[in-house]
């Protein structure tokens, strides 16, 4: 019994070094950006093969728990520090992404009657706010964010909305952007939040579905310092990043057409940004 806690201890020292060095050297900040994932490997690796399996349930949680701590500072620190420049496409005019609409801020209500002209539920329960004001959102914590908000019945535009913390004045709600699939207008510290596979050979997004998720670990928790928004660009300071949509539609990801031509998401020349911005008790208003 003595020489497997010796074992264990000795598993435990080893690899806890290992991550204590991967840690310290991410938090030096001059290594290159492969380097960074490789340390950022390290942690993950170690999570596996940190304890045997026969070790104690409560060693076993409190290793694991160490692990993920330090997984999560690795990831804010490597979307902090190594994110690479704007990426601007050359030569490519700017489109609309959705052909057919007159806007791309989509406009949103409360279904107030139903088919047979009853009151529905969410009108007594849904409310949304246009063009919220800076009071408002300033200072309040995020608490979760998604991609998914919106409905239209059938299916969803893909709204981008963070639930924020309650205040004296307000309940927990959402501040929404209402583009047609808003991930892939915002950038975070310059670079994509999302983009289609296709266009990841140019730069790895922020997120990607179920795949990863490197935004969660630098947001949850942290206060909206600055919300801002104009016609044609809006910015939102997080704790320690930028969330921006920014004028220039070359900055953002795009897609391809089915001759292969690069269509970006751009705005119509009656569109107002400042109206794309609600917030809501709910995350599923419809459009």
């Amino acid at each position: 019994m003595n020489e497997q806690v010796t074992r264990l201890s000795q598993l435990q020292a080893a690899r806890l070094s290992q991550l204590q060095g991967a840690l310290e050297e991410v938090r030096a900040l001059s290594l290159h950006q492969g380097k960074l994932l490789e340390s950022c490997g390290t942690v993950r690796h170690s999570r596996e093969h940190l304890l045997p399996r026969n070790a104690r349930p409560t060693e076993l949680g409190r290793a694991n728990w160490l692990v993920s701590h330090l997984e999560a500072h690795l990831s804010k620190l490597i979307s902090l520090h190594s994110v690479p420049p704007p990426v601007h496409v050359e030569g490519e005019k700017a489109k609309p992404l959705k052909k057919g609409y007159r806007s791309q801020v989509i406009p949103v209500f409360v279904q107030d009657k139903n088919e047979d002209g009853d009151e529905t539920e969410q009108r007594k329960e849904v409310y949304i706010v246009s063009h919220p004001s800076r009071e408002r959102i300033e200072g309040r914590v995020v608490l979760e964010w998604s991609d998914s908000c919106g409905s239209y019945g059938m299916g969803g535009p893909g709204f981008f909305g963070f639930k924020l913390g309650k205040t004296d004045e307000h309940p927990e709600e959402w501040l929404i952007m209402t583009l047609w699939g808003a991930n892939q207008w915002l950038e975070v510290n310059g670079r994509w939040l999302a983009a289609k596979e296709e266009r990841h050979d140019v730069q790895l997004p922020l997120t990607h579905g179920n795949d990863w998720d490197e935004l969660s670990p630098i947001i949850i928790g942290e206060p909206v310092r600055r919300f801002e928004s104009f016609k044609t660009k809006s910015k939102l300071v997080v704790g320690e990043i930028t969330l921006l949509i920014h004028e220039d539609p070359h900055r953002r990801p795009g897609g391809k057409d089915r001759d292969h031509n690069l269509i970006l998401h751009s705005l119509y020349p009656n569109d107002d940004l400042r109206k794309a911005w609600v917030v809501s008790n709910v995350s599923w208003i419809s459009c």
